[in-house]
């Protein structure tokens, strides 16, 4: 299994056409993927599902790296600044529900 996830890692990293430095949120959502996905081992059940006995959701699902656009009008000092800057989209965080 670790040998699968390092892979699925170094092809997040090669498709995104990040610095190995981005390695452990590349981790993080294989792992993550890995978790809402079926699985050989489980008779093709979801390792969540078996946990959890509810379906995952996947609407929230986006491209590793992809452009994103946060909303940064709470933090801005006036109302004519720009309310958001491009970044990019690195994972899914575990306490909360949004992205990296």
């Amino acid at each position: 299994m670790i040998r699968r996830l390092n892979d699925i890692v170094c092809a997040l990293l090669i498709h995104a056409n990040l610095p190995p430095s981005f390695w452990v949120e590349a981790l993080h959502t294989t792992v993550y993927l890995h978790n809402i996905l079926p699985t050989k081992r489980l008779n093709f059940y979801i390792p969540s599902f078996a946990l959890y006995l509810r379906h995952p959701e996947y609407t929230h699902l986006r491209v590793f790296e992809c452009a994103c656009y946060p909303n940064t009008s709470a933090i801005q000092p006036h109302k004519l600044y720009a309310r958001s800057i491009r970044c990019i989209f690195l994972g899914y965080p575990p306490d909360f529900h949004g992205y990296r």
